[in-house]
């Protein structure tokens, strides 16, 4: 069936016809970046934001003066302390000694996670000698990752702790002894979940992404695979209530597997072929027990569990798995491949509840953080797997009409995400609806932004004086309010420090390249009648350029899903005169060879 879907970019209306789809050939697979030196050699897929850096002219050399900054933070070590930090051995004795009275315990637990296997918890308080080795590295795991939570909440522990950092690292410490003296490879219970729970809060420690968690997700997915969590607890001799944890644990472990390995932009560790183990149902923790004969049938996907989110997410994550096997096939695919997983994509977050779905920050004035939070999750996922799948097709579609779409739907993505990354930042300050949060801004967020900014960034230096105005300034916009907001997390972030660096290089190059097209465009006039438009510079009284220049990086949007409302943003040109940064550049005499630049621009 003849099957058309329209969409828009900046009033084009572009056309996606699945009838005449045409496979990719002669259409090179992506690389990735590989980096070498003295130090290390280390490679990320072709999604990786720093592999699409590579690809602007301006800054692909930024690598090297870059990675230089890419230290840890004081007192941070540089990765798992389970990998590389040779801990002492130690004793039961030592370690019961270090867990803290239970007033404490009780509060940090209480704050961070919901629920927990409460007759195995006073059995510990009863007799904490009797309890399993393994048991308490889970309860050492989680003490770590709340402790790091109310770190960067700004939230004050309990009076009995020492200074947050502090007790954060002790827990690790004491987490990893444990997990040693019980020997995590031989798969006792509560291995993987204290393994899941440890990872969690090495991960949580640093806003950028750290290679070693990768590898250490590698572990945990071939613990899971040797307790034979990927196969379906039905068919074992497990109790209901056990096989259900089990399912919910499987699936935590994929969805991680699968976030790990895009943010390092490789395919998942687990194919979908290899695993039968089902969803885990729809219900309130209350609806299920230990001891029980038979789970209640699952609940409506609209009523409101801890478990919904997981299912919603789980839609996404499998298109994920499929996009990133695209990417990772070294053979070309058919066009008509990324169409169809387009398309998936689109269903996965139609499927979505309703209590879920994305919706304005004046629609959930009432809504709590968690559920705000987990709404930002699904679309920023959504939005990253568009990004993602129509990426490899941004400059091909400058030459070939048939990728037209896939450019359409990557801009319209990245710009999306740069708004959302606006609002998030707005909403997090005192007096936002998401104030005191700011632990939920991970480095998976992170990586979500950076791909966005780098294909914006990428889509900026291919400009030139075809592109529509209100196109081209809406872009620029946009990557300024996105410079600004890297350079003030700069002090914290690696990442942030390179992309914002990054980005100041790539917008200074484009208006001064700006500047001298309108030089141009004004000496051209001087021999006709003069015209207003030709004869103004920016910054002049009368410019376009100038007179939009109503600001709105206040503005909180968290909203409609239409094009229109994405590429409707102000003149960038009058935001940037507005910052001193940008006026000192336009006082600087021009200096450059700017057709020796327009050649070099031609040949990206």
């Amino acid at each position: 069936m003849h099957k058309e879907t329209r969409t828009q970019l900046d009033g084009v209306e572009v056309e996606k016809d699945q009838d005449q789809t045409q496979e990719s050939e002669g259409l090179s697979r992506p690389f990735g970046h590989i980096r070498i030196d003295d130090k290390e050699t280390s490679y990320v897929g072709p999604d990786h934001w720093a592999a699409i850096l590579e690809h602007i002219t301006q800054v692909k050399d930024y690598f090297d003066v870059a990675d230089d900054m890419a230290e840890s933070q004081p007192g941070e070590s540089p990765g798992p302390a389970l990998l590389i930090d040779p801990s002492r051995s130690t004793t039961k004795a030592e370690i019961l000694a270090s867990i803290p009275p239970r007033a404490v315990t009780d509060r940090l637990l209480s704050r961070y996670f919901r629920s927990m296997e409460i007759r195995q918890y006073e059995a510990f308080w009863q007799d904490p000698w009797s309890s399993p080795t393994m048991w308490i590295a889970l309860l050492l795991a989680m003490l770590s990752l709340a402790t790091s939570l109310c770190r960067r909440s700004g939230e004050a522990l309990p009076s009995q702790l020492e200074r947050a950092e502090r007790a954060t690292d002790a827990f690790r410490q004491r987490t990893v002894q444990c997990l040693v003296l019980a020997d995590y490879t031989s798969l006792v219970p509560h291995t993987l979940e204290a393994m899941l729970v440890y990872m969690h809060g090495e991960y949580n420690r640093s806003k950028d992404a750290q290679p070693g968690i990768f590898l250490m997700m590698g572990m945990v997915v071939r613990l899971a695979l040797r307790m034979g969590y990927h196969r379906d607890p039905s068919q074992s001799p497990f109790s209901p209530f056990h096989a259900e944890m089990r399912r919910r644990v499987w699936t935590l472990v994929c969805h991680t597997g699968m976030m790990f390995s895009s943010q390092n932009g490789f395919p998942s560790l687990i194919r979908a072929e290899q695993s039968d183990t089902r969803l885990p149902r729809n219900l309130l923790d209350e609806d299920i027990k230990p001891h029980m004969a038979e789970l209640p049938p699952s609940r409506p996907s609209t009523d409101p569990t801890p478990v919904a989110f997981m299912i919603a997410k789980d839609a996404i994550m499998n298109v994920y798995r499929g996009i990133y096997e695209h990417l990772a096939a070294m053979a070309p695919t058919p066009y008509d491949t990324v169409l169809a997983l387009d398309q998936q994509l689109q269903d996965a977050r139609a499927a979505i509840p309703p209590h879920l779905r994305m919706r304005s920050m004046d629609q959930s004035v009432f809504d709590p953080p968690d559920l705000i939070i987990k709404r930002l999750y699904l679309e920023f996922g959504y939005q990253k797997g568009r990004c993602t799948l129509h990426r490899q097709y941004l400059t091909e579609s400058r030459t070939a009409d048939r990728y037209a779409y896939s450019r359409v739907v990557c801009i319209e993505a990245a710009m999306r995400l740069l708004e959302y990354q606006s609002s998030l930042h707005a909403e997090l300050q005192p007096g936002g609806q998401l104030s005191g949060q700011c632990y939920y801004v991970s480095s998976f967020t992170t990586h979500f932004f950076l791909t966005a900014a780098m294909i914006v960034c990428l889509e900026v230096s291919r400009l030139d004086e075809e592109t529509g105005e209100k196109q081209r300034d809406s872009l620029l916009a946009a990557l300024d309010r996105s410079h600004k907001l890297w350079r003030a997390n700069s002090p914290q972030s690696a990442e942030a420090r390179k992309l914002g660096n990054a980005l100041a290089d790539v917008l200074s190059n484009f208006r001064q390249r700006d500047r001298q097209q309108w030089t141009r465009r004004a000496a051209v006039s001087s021999a006709a009648p003069t015209s207003p438009l030709l004869s103004a510079r920016p910054g002049d009284a009368g410019s376009p350029a100038v007179e939009n220049s109503s600001s709105s990086q206040s503005q909180s949007y968290f909203g409609n899903d239409t094009a229109s409302d994405v590429f409707d943003s102000n003149d960038w040109a009058g935001s940037a005169a507005a910052d001193t940064t940008w006026e000192r550049m336009l006082q600087m005499p021009v200096s450059v060879d700017w057709d020796a630049w327009d050649k070099q621009l031609e040949l990206l």
